[in-house]
């Protein structure tokens, strides 16, 4: 036996679960989000718990945190958690 129709694909997921972060962080509730991206909510959930997921990985360093024992700047590969670092630039 054979499917007849074609399996759909999620639009864009990486945009969409980007737009539920800025929304929840503008203070809009699941549903609320949910019918602004027309999806269920429990689309939202699971996006907004796959976008904390991977955010969790990443750690952002404040503006003038100072250097690690030993000097230099931090890397990626020199940080025990496996996370990677980002540094934050201060505006000009």
């Amino acid at each position: 036996m054979t499917r007849k129709y074609k399996p759909v694909k999620p639009k864009a997921p990486r945009g969409r679960m980007l737009r539920a972060a800025r929304l929840r962080a503008e203070g809009l509730s699941l549903r609320e989000i949910a019918a602004e991206l027309q999806v269920h909510h429990s689309t939202v959930a699971a996006d907004l718990a796959k976008w904390e997921a991977e955010q969790a990985k990443v750690s952002v360093l404040p503006v003038g945190f100072p250097p690690r024992a030993g000097g230099g700047n931090p890397t990626p590969e020199s940080d025990s958690a496996g996370a990677a670092v980002i540094q934050m630039k201060r505006p000009a």
